[in-house]
This record gives C-alpha cells, sequence and structure tokens, in this order.
C-alpha cells in the first residue's frame, strides 16, 4: 500500500535546476589593455575624434555635449567590433539620440547640482562622497550613452527610466568595484593635462574605449573584442605572400 502511495506521489527534488546569475567580474587591467591596444590601431584618428567631440561640446555650450558622445560612442564600438568610421558619424547621435541624449544631461546636470548644495554642507566627508557620487554617474551615463549608440531608432523619453534602471540593474552585483572602475576611468581621462593638450585627447580617447569595452563585457556579455590592425596586418602579409 505505501509503495503505491509513494509511486503515485511526484518526486520534489531538493537542488534547484535554475543556475544562479553569474557574477560579473570587474576586470580594470584587461579592460585597460584591451582599450590600449584599440587605440593603437589608429591614434591621429582618435585624438582627432575627440578634439572634434569636445569643440562641438565647447561651442554649443554643453547643448549637443550628450548627443555628440553617442556619436562618439558609435564610432569606438565600430572599432572595437573590427570596423572603421567617418569622422561624419560622430554627429549621427545628434541626428537619431538628440532629444533622449540631451534630456539625460540635463536630468544628470539637475541631479549633481542638487546633490553637490546639500553634500557641501558636510565638511570633507560630504566632498569625497560628492566626487564619488558624479564619477559613478558619470560612468552610469556613458552606459546608457553606448545603448543608444547602438539603437537604430530615436529612443522614447518614456523609456529613458526604463534604460536606466536595465543599466543599474547589470551593474548590481558589485557597485563597489564599479565605483573604483569610474575612478580609474577619470584619473586616465585627466592624466593626459601633465603632458600637453594633445595628451588629454588621447588619454580621454583611451579612457572612453576602456569604458566602451567594459560595456561590451557587463552590458552586451560580449568578452572579446577585435583589434583592427592585427586583422590589418594578417591580410598585408597574405596579399604580399
Amino acid at each position: 500500500m505505501n509503495d503505491e502511495y509513494n509511486e503515485q506521489q511526484p518526486v520534489k527534488s531538493e537542488v534547484s535546476t535554475e543556475s544562479p546569475q553569474a557574477k560579473k567580474n570587474v576586470d580594470i587591467g584587461g579592460w585597460l589593455k584591451q582599450a590600449w591596444e584599440i587605440f593603437k590601431t589608429d591614434i591621429l584618428k582618435f585624438i582627432v575624434a575627440s578634439l572634434i567631440v569636445s569643440a562641438v561640446s565647447v561651442v554649443t555650450c554643453l547643448i549637443l555635449s550628450g548627443p555628440i558622445m553617442v556619436g562618439f560612442f558609435k564610432c569606438i564600438l565600430k572599432k572595437t567590433r573590427g570596423e572603421d568610421f567617418e569622422y561624419g558619424e560622430l554627429f549621427d547621435g545628434v541626428k537619431t539620440q538628440f532629444l533622449p541624449a540631451f534630456v539625460l544631461m540635463i536630468v544628470v546636470s539637475v541631479a549633481l547640482s542638487i546633490a553637490f548644495v546639500i553634500l557641501m554642507l558636510i565638511p570633507i566627508v560630504g566632498q569625497v562622497a560628492f566626487y564619488a557620487v558624479e564619477i559613478f554617474v558619470a560612468l552610469f551615463v556613458y552606459y546608457m550613452y553606448l545603448q543608444m549608440a547602438e539603437m537604430e531608432e530615436t529612443l522614447e523619453i518614456a523609456k529613458l527610466i526604463d534604460l536606466g534602471k536595465s543599466t543599474l540593474n547589470k551593474l548590481k552585483d558589485d557597485y563597489a568595484m564599479f565605483l573604483v572602475w569610474a575612478l580609474v576611468v577619470s584619473i586616465v581621462a585627466g592624466v593626459g593635462v601633465v603632458v600637453c593638450c594633445v595628451g588629454v585627447l588621447a588619454t580621454y580617447s583611451i579612457a572612453m574605449i576602456a569604458v566602451t569595452v567594459s560595456y561590451l563585457a557587463i552590458i552586451k556579455d560580449e568578452e572579446e573584442v577585435t583589434v583592427v590592425a592585427e586583422e590589418e596586418i594578417v591580410e598585408e602579409v597574405t596579399v604580399e605572400e
């Protein structure tokens, strides 16, 4: 009797068949190394592109700083995937994602201004806290710009919140390490000041390439990028043979 009862009852497994979501590692050294390799494939073009982006942002009083960054990231994405880009593509973000990129920039600027006023009331600790918030938010916004850069259609303003939530969800595994990564990106981007103006453009390019590489790994789950120069060398050797 008991045997028949046991046969009729479903067997409950104590082992879950669902595998937990793997924690995504922050590979600071690897991302910087890949960024340097990509930068070396076309140093002059990256520097000129950075100069154009900076000039457009300044001339337009930062109105186009968000949209032009979308275009810049689109160009960097092409490089990381083994393609080349034209300078005119830097303005693709202005053409396709102007409104969402502009709104995002305004909202973030206002939020940071409020945070600045509040945190500056706290001596030393408040200043450190604001800097931490500022660099983390900058990285967060870069990741949102990168996602806009990959969209074929203009992102609806109403969907900015959903995009922001999904981006934060990708970073939730280790906020502390992403804060460290944001600090490294900030240092790399500004270290060129010690050299000269061209040095700033170079290090800024490397920093933005590194952000793109980390975006592909964390947001897109693409672990490897393509270094164009290596492919070109292989093709040249094949032709010569």
